[in-house]
């Protein structure tokens, strides 16, 4: 039987991520290119501009993409258990 998703399963499914500063802001976007091609993004921004850390940013950011993937990863879930359950 296949395994339920886990944090350690939904990260493996990452193959690359990019980051960009927008000019002129303090927003960070995070795009996490998957393994198979899909991609997911996330962006962070602090409400305080004096509070800016761009490595914060970053890792914020990051979670917010790795979020998005949670359900892709439990529908995959879903359909494979949909599968075995039908016989294919």
């Amino acid at each position: 039987m296949t395994q339920k998703p886990t944090q350690a399963s939904v990260t493996a499914m990452i193959a690359r991520e990019d980051y960009h500063r927008w000019p002129g802001t303090d927003m960070i976007s995070c795009a996490l290119i998957l393994k198979n091609g899909h991609v997911v993004t996330g962006e962070s921004c602090p409400m305080d501009t004096a509070e800016f850390d761009e490595l914060r940013g970053k890792v914020e950011a990051r979670r917010n993409a790795i979020n998005e993937i949670w359900p892709l990863a439990v529908s995959e879930y879903r359909t494979i258990l949909t599968d075995l359950s039908n016989g294919a």
